[in-house]
């Protein structure tokens, strides 16, 4: 049986199988050298983004848990949070630019943060307080620099020195929860609720 024709054509048949599955396997670990990568990047499991937007040259993603910054020519990403930066809290819910470029991070219940083009100090801007506790949920920037924000108290304007709660009429008692605020380029401001 070993030296029938049928034995040794099995035989060389499965050596040369084994051959090229051998030569294939170097061939794609040749291809793939180099195009793994050499540092692992850690993504953050079970976080909430609530917003993103671009600055400076970076890609700034608002979470749950910080502020993500995506250098968009080194792809290089930094994270902030309280621990370590000006940040009053963890949870950011709101990016906006002003008209001079400036970002500003709008924390959940907290503040406003304004991060200057030119990288100089932080400002931060604490919210109001009122008969129940903020939740903010959005932000513009007008363009005469008043600072506007959407959330469970209605619509509240910052000017640079006071808050002003805008009361809008609506079905439901008390103030609307404002989901979205949006403030065009002659000023007008644009709210979005249920209850509107």
């Amino acid at each position: 049986y070993k030296n029938s024709k049928f034995y040794k054509k099995n035989t060389v048949m499965k050596i040369s199988i084994l051959v090229l599955l051998l030569l294939f396997t170097s061939i794609v670990a040749q291809k793939l050298q180099g195009q793994l990568p050499t540092q692992w990047s850690h993504f953050y499991n079970n976080i909430e983004i609530n917003d993103q937007i671009e600055f400076n040259n970076q890609i700034c993603i608002a979470t749950d848990i910080g502020l993500f910054q995506i250098d968009k020519s080194t792809e290089i990403i930094t994270f902030l949070n309280k621990d370590n930066s000006d940040l009053p809290d963890n949870h950011i819910q709101t990016l906006s630019k002003d008209q001079a470029g400036n970002l500003w991070i709008g924390t959940y219940n907290i503040a406003m943060v304004m991060v200057p083009l030119n990288g100089g100090n932080w400002t931060i801007i604490n919210y109001p307080s009122l008969a129940n506790p903020i939740t903010v949920y959005n932000s513009d920037i007008a363009p005469n620099g008043d600072l506007w924000l959407a959330c469970n108290q209605g619509v509240l304007q910052h000017d640079g020195q006071t808050w002003t709660q805008h009361m809008i009429s609506c079905a439901a008692s008390g103030p609307p929860e404002v989901w979205d605020v949006k403030v065009n380029s002659t000023g007008k401001v644009f709210a979005g609720s249920f209850n509107l």
